[in-house]
This record gives C-alpha cells, sequence and structure tokens, in this order.
C-alpha cells in the first residue's frame, strides 16, 4: 500500500474513533442525567405517598357531625328526634283553585316542591318537608288524641277527618283513599327556638275592595325603609329574597312571617306555610305581577 494510501485509511479511522468517542461520551452524559431525573421523580413520589392503611388513632367525625359545620347561623337544619306537622292531599296535581290568591285549601305538594326549591336556592331557611303516605287505621287511630279521634268519619268507603283547628269544620274533612291518605310531613321547629311572628311589609288587606298602602303608594317601599327591622341588618335584604321566591312558587298569601325571637333583627326570615302556592298563578297574571312588588319597588 503506498504511502498516501496509508494517510487517508489513517485518517479515516481518526475520524470514526473521534466520533465514536464523542458518541459514547454523549450517551454517558445523557444516562448519568436520566438517572439523576429518575432520582428526584422517587425523592418527590416519596415526599407525596400516602399511607394505604389509615390509623384509627385519632377521633373521627361522622357525616353528620362534619355536615353540621357547614351550617351558620342563619340557616335551618334537622337533627333528629323533631315532631312534625302533616297536612293531607286536598287536591291532585293538576287541580286549579280559582278565585282569590288566598282561595280554596292547602296543596301539601306546594309544601314539598318549596321545600326543594329552597334548597336549590341555597336559602336554607324552609323546615324539611317531605312527601308521605299514611294510613289512617293503622298508624294514626291507634295513637291520635281523643280530641282528633273525635273529628273522624267515614265518607263512603273512605276514612275521612277534620282536626281541630281555626278553619276546620266538619263538613270539610280530609279524606283518605280508603284508609291510605297522602300528604306532606314538615318538620316542627324545636320548642328551644321559640319564633316571633311578623306582619309582612306587603301583605293584603284580604278585604273586597280595600288595597294595602303599597298597592297604591309609590313612597310606600321609602318608608318602610325607615322602620326598624328593616333600617338596619339584613332583614329587609330577607324580604327581597322571600319576593323572589313566593314568585317562583306563585304564593301570593304570604301575610305573616315568622323569625326567631330576641334576635334584635339578625334573625333570618323563615320560609314557613308555603302551601298557598301552585294554584291559579299561571292564570292570574295580574296576581302573579304583585307577588315581587316589594322587589321592583326598592
Amino acid at each position: 500500500m503506498k504511502l498516501k494510501q496509508r494517510v487517508v485509511l489513517l485518517a479515516i479511522l481518526l475520524v470514526i474513533f473521534i466520533f465514536t468517542k464523542v458518541f459514547l461520551i454523549d450517551n454517558l452524559d445523557s444516562s448519568a442525567a436520566n438517572r439523576e431525573d429518575q432520582r428526584a421523580f422517587h425523592r418527590m413520589m416519596a415526599g407525596l405517598r400516602v399511607e394505604l392503611v389509615p390509623k384509627l388513632d385519632h377521633t373521627l367525625q361522622s357525616p353528620w357531625e362534619i355536615a353540621a359545620q357547614w351550617v351558620v347561623p342563619r340557616e335551618v337544619y334537622p337533627e333528629g328526634g323533631q315532631k312534625v306537622v302533616f297536612k293531607p292531599k286536598r287536591y291532585n296535581r293538576d287541580h286549579v283553585v280559582e278565585g282569590e290568591p288566598y282561595a280554596g285549601y292547602d296543596r301539601h305538594n306546594a309544601e314539598v316542591a318549596a321545600f326543594h326549591l329552597d334548597r336549590i336556592l341555597g336559602f336554607r331557611r324552609a323546615p324539611l318537608v317531605v312527601g308521605r303516605f299514611v294510613n289512617l287505621r293503622t298508624e294514626i287511630k291507634p295513637v291520635a288524641t281523643e280530641q282528633l279521634l273525635s273529628t273522624f268519619l267515614t265518607v263512603g268507603n273512605n276514612t275521612c277527618f277534620y282536626g281541630k283547628c281555626y278553619y276546620c269544620r266538619e263538613t270539610e274533612p280530609a279524606c283518605a283513599d280508603g284508609d291510605t291518605m297522602e300528604g306532606s310531613v314538615t318538620l316542627w321547629l324545636p320548642d328551644v327556638w321559640p319564633l316571633q311572628k311578623h306582619r309582612h311589609p306587603w301583605g293584603r288587606t284580604y278585604r273586597e275592595g280595600k288595597l294595602a298602602r303599597w298597592e297604591y303608594d309609590e313612597s310606600y317601599c321609602d318608608a318602610v325603609k325607615k322602620t326598624s327591622p328593616y333600617d338596619s341588618g339584613p332583614r329587609l335584604l330577607d324580604i327581597i329574597d322571600t319576593a323572589v321566591f313566593d314568585y317562583l312558587i306563585g304564593n301570593a298569601d304570604r301575610h305573616h312571617y315568622e323569625s326567631f325571637q330576641d334576635d334584635e333583627g339578625a334573625s333570618m326570615l323563615i320560609l314557613l306555610d308555603n302551601a298557598k302556592s301552585e294554584t291559579s298563578f299561571y292564570k292570574d297574571r295580574e296576581t302573579a305581577q304583585s307577588i315581587p312588588n316589594a322587589l321592583r319597588r326598592i
């Protein structure tokens, strides 16, 4: 082999050696970097690792105890063991009550719907309400007081009763379907929280031909805002919330409202007695528009 050829071959081998050396060094550096990345990753995971076996060396809270911490003083929630109020079914779901907004009987399903709307809106000011079927013969009569038992009667094949109350009449009993009666069950607030009744500033007169002041006096709202408890605190805002609430359920019969006693105006407005809703609301445009009157004038 000639000298020139030998020089060219050596040069080629030298170039191949240099490239091989560089490639190996780069691979070694990359491997080292990868190993360092892996070590850093494992250190991070070790810091985030959660024990799969829980340690029960502390006092656990029940879901009810945890949920109770969500409730603030301006909300109502059940504690268990309370009394309830039963409102019997008077109408079918599609029955329309004609006449004034306060005409007819209470609708038991309106109480249920109002409770769920209150929950959806996040007010939490309405006592808990659920629908129930009860057997008057086997579940109610055996435990009823003598006063209530004296109001039971039979109409056709149906067990009925009319109860003892201001509006209760023997000529207008509530009747079951046979012995089974549908109705709503409303939580009775504990006696340790006595309620105070207030006249609603936008209530009706309930007298034929006589308008309430808010129905004709454009300055009425300004007068309300200067009167206790609406001149300070959250009460006037609660009235506005209630106007929206009543408009949605079609309740034009909010003549009074309740709050907790001795609260100096700080208590929420409690949404009791919502059964005069879902009646003729969608047929009576004038009545519907009168419900949010407080909202429109403030």
